[in-house]
């Protein structure tokens, strides 16, 4: 019976899983990638002892994690293991990939993705591909479409992307002699590829078994968002094991690379379905590289966006996709969202959504009336960062608050509000 070798997460050892996951066999030990990276710090040192010693000291070298807990290790050390084995690493973003990356399936046999500190592999074993991410109970199959759609939007999102080039990869690892106390390593392909007829191919999903919920270490980077409301599909969840369900839907929607607001705006529309969650999150649109990085333009948008669903009532598709462009809108940094402030008073937006949902909601399908009120939950919580910097630079002497925080009442208890 032919097997797939996947190892899970263990610390903060990703570099050491990701690399035997791609190999598909326990090739590297935390000791080898670690005497990689000393290696690079010694010779970084003595090149720049070389060039001046006056700025050495000043120097961390980050090629290795040497804390108690340590396992992180930077691209150059996982280069150089693989460069043992006749593979190499070529960006997504370089120009010899791009066109190549048209055809994911056909540009490598894996691909490498990195996302802050952790690293994961995604290999085609057995004419299939698979998400062998450490942080799963076991690999997922992925088809070409999602495969294509997956990587393109990691990339959107932030994660660094590269093919792996070169020589063949190794074959799979069979359970045998030493491996024979790590057989939980191991995983019967049969049984894999028949979860993945149940998934579709969706890579993060395990079909329909609860005990594929992911191991996911929250994402601190954006303001996590808590939605209560009582009348939304999440706010449903009663017993323990529906909640535990709805993390690992949650998880397995994170892990595609979408955030939180995203995240509950699809998983409403789809009505809990992660598989239809996942599909609005796949079609829906992408935002201009320029909005996430510009205030103005930010604040154009999400007034455009919010201006729009008044003006969709007819077309009852269009609004799905305002409601998850306007969660992707505020998933964006909140330090944009503040300076927005000069743009757009979302507290006076926030009203406006609220007219809009209380005149036309009765028109709508029960899915959108409860994805609008989670969006109008984000778009609250927005509305309170934002006065909170109000405040803080009138306090600095810095603007004239004025009369802005007399317009804070909008009539509309949410969710949010209620956890803050």
């Amino acid at each position: 019976m032919a097997h797939i070798y996947h190892e899970r997460q263990l610390g903060g050892l990703c570099g050491v899983h990701c690399l035997n996951n791609l190999l598909q066999g326990p090739y590297f030990g935390p000791g080898d990638l670690a005497e990689i990276g000393i290696q690079l710090d010694e010779q970084e040192q003595a090149l720049l002892r070389q060039q001046s010693s006056e700025i050495l000291g000043e120097i961390d070298f980050k090629n290795v994690d040497t804390s108690a807990d340590g396992g992180n290790f930077n691209i150059q050390v996982l280069i150089l293991a693989l460069q043992r084995h006749g593979l190499r690493l070529l960006s997504s973003r370089h120009p010899d990939a791009r066109e190549q990356m048209k055809d994911p399936p056909s540009a490598a046999k894996a691909f490498l993705c990195q996302y802050r500190d952790h690293w994961f592999a995604i290999r085609e074993v057995v004419d299939c591909w698979w998400n062998l991410n450490s942080t799963r109970k076991r690999p997922a199959m992925v088809s070409h479409f999602y495969l294509a759609a997956w990587l393109a939007q990691l990339g959107a999102e932030g994660h660094s992307i590269f093919l792996v080039t070169g020589s063949e990869l190794p074959e799979p690892a069979q359970p045998a002699g030493e491996q024979a106390h790590n057989l939980e390593n191991f995983h019967e392909i049969y049984d894999l590829l028949e979860r993945g007829k149940k998934s579709g191919g969706n890579p993060l999903s395990g079909g329909q078994d609860s005990d594929d919920e992911l191991v996911i270490p929250p994402d601190t980077h954006q303001d996590n968002i808590a939605l209560s409301s009582s009348s939304t599909w999440t706010a449903a969840v009663q017993t323990d094991q529906q909640a535990q369900v709805l993390q690992a839907q949650k998880a397995i929607l994170r892990e595609l690379g979408f955030k939180e607001p995203q995240v509950c705006i699809a998983l409403e529309l789809g009505r809990g379905d992660s598989e239809m969650a996942s599909e609005f999150l796949f079609n829906m649109m992408r935002l201009d590289p320029v909005v996430e990085i510009d205030a103005e333009a930010w604040a154009q948008e999400l007034q455009d966006c919010v201006m729009n669903l008044d003006q969709s009532l007819e077309h009852f598709d269009v609004l799905p996709q305002g409601l998850l462009k306007m969660a992707a809108l505020l998933s964006c940094e909140s330090e944009l969202q503040r300076t927005a402030l000069e743009y757009v008073h979302l507290r006076t937006l926030l009203v406006h959504f609220q007219s809009i949902r209380q005149n036309r909601s009765h028109r709508w399908p029960p899915e959108i009336i409860s994805a609008a009120e989670a969006a109008a939950e984000q778009l609250s919580l927005a509305a309170r960062r934002q006065e909170g910097g109000m405040r803080g630079e009138q306090a600095e002497g810095s603007v004239e608050y004025g009369e802005a925080d007399d317009d804070t009442i909008c009539g509309y208890t949410c969710g949010a509000c209620e956890h803050q």
